[in-house]
């Protein structure tokens, strides 16, 4: 029952946030022709899987140790803990977590629990043990995934950007665009509806086996949340965006492009939430981690256009200062010649004034003889 409640809830409140609070923009160039809705369309396919998968072959590992995103949930940590104004909201969420928490663990240990006792009857009192301690785990990974998918974390985000000083993205934030194909295209029916059918399937089928994995005793919820690092990055991150004006295809382009940093975030936010109770906190302070992490400037985030354009600059204001150099250099060096010019001028004039004295002093005696008798 736990399970089911769980993703039921889950569920629903994934599809009201997948569809809530956007405006819906038809995407205008939809392929019409038929081989852009046979042969093209698979070929299109082929391309965005295989290049997803090498951003993430090629880019995973550089990302996840660029920028340091993984210590951002610890420094939201103790934020938290040494600045009053996070207080009142994270006691809210809270007392929110506590309350799921609670009726989540009092079904799992009516219908569950008995199960794994029983199984673990034979291992003696570390047997027992086991039980509830995988009880306590279990249940709190089935709260985490009611938690995530609720609304509640936008008000930890934006109290976090307001104590942070990010005002402006809370005075007029753009209303978030989800663009969608048109129904009444033949390429909806045809190309768009099945594959996303598909994808559900595999999501669906990928949920399954987690819950599986889960379900392993107390080791099962670790590698639940360790396996679902960077789709808990995606969550948190996609509130923040959205207050940055992206649609829903920038923001899945931006999972592979900097797939790395979704890893590396999430990694520490999901080992911070998966103790029970202290899971209520840090599911506060993460939303707060990326009010701190604030991605839209760090520098993987950019584009290699923007990066490029960036050192253009760099190089013109070099050649720039090079040429207000020479210019410097150019006008030193016509003060110099300036200079030496007047100094020859003077001399000239020296030697005239030598030349002059000279002359008159040698027109004197012959004056004289002339006076002379």
């Amino acid at each position: 029952m736990s399970f089911a409640g769980s993703l039921i809830i889950s569920a629903i409140s994934g599809v009201i946030y997948k569809y809530g609070g956007q405006e819906f923009q038809a995407i205008e160039e939809v392929p019409m022709g038929l081989r852009e809705l046979t042969v093209g369309f698979v070929q299109d396919r082929i391309l965005l899987i295989t290049s997803r998968a090498t951003n993430i072959a090629t880019n995973a590992t550089p990302d996840f140790f660029r920028d340091q995103a993984y210590r951002y949930p610890v420094r939201a940590l103790i934020r938290s803990c040494t600045t009053r104004r996070y207080f009142v909201v994270n006691i809210s969420i809270f007392v929110f977590y506590s309350a799921i928490y609670i009726v989540i663990t009092v079904i799992y240990f009516l219908t569950i629990f008995p199960v794994y006792l029983g199984l673990s009857v034979i291992l003696g009192p570390a047997g027992i043990v086991m039980a509830w301690l995988h009880m306590l785990l279990h249940t709190n990974n089935l709260a985490m995934m009611v938690l995530r998918m609720s609304q509640v974390s936008r008000y930890t985000l934006k109290n976090a950007l307001k104590v942070n000083g990010n005002i402006e993205l809370l005075e007029n934030p753009p209303v978030p665009v989800k663009l969608f194909y048109p129904l009444d295209t033949p390429y909806f029916w045809m190309n768009h509806f099945p594959w996303k059918m598909l994808e559900y399937m595999a999501g669906a089928f990928t949920m399954v086996v987690l819950i599986l994995v889960s379900a392993i005793p107390v080791f099962g919820p670790v590698f639940f949340n360790i396996l679902i690092s960077p789709f808990v990055t995606r969550l948190y991150l996609a509130k923040y965006l959205r207050l940055r004006g992206f649609n829903n295809i920038q923001r899945e382009e931006r999972f592979y492009d900097n797939f790395g940093q979704y890893v590396a975030f999430g990694l520490v936010a999901t080992c911070l939430e998966i103790p029970p109770f202290l899971s209520g906190i840090t599911y506060a302070t993460n939303n707060i981690a990326i009010a701190l992490w604030d991605p839209e400037k760090e520098p993987s985030f950019l584009s290699a256009e923007d990066d490029d354009e960036d050192d253009d600059e760099t190089d013109d204001d070099d050649e720039d200062d090079d040429d207000e150099d020479d210019e410097d250099d150019e006008d030193e060096d016509d003060e110099d010649e300036d200079d030496e010019d007047d100094d020859e001028d003077d001399d000239d004039d020296d030697d005239e004034a030598v030349s002059d004295s000279s002359s008159s002093s040698d027109d004197s005696p012959s004056e004289k003889e002339e006076l002379s008798p």
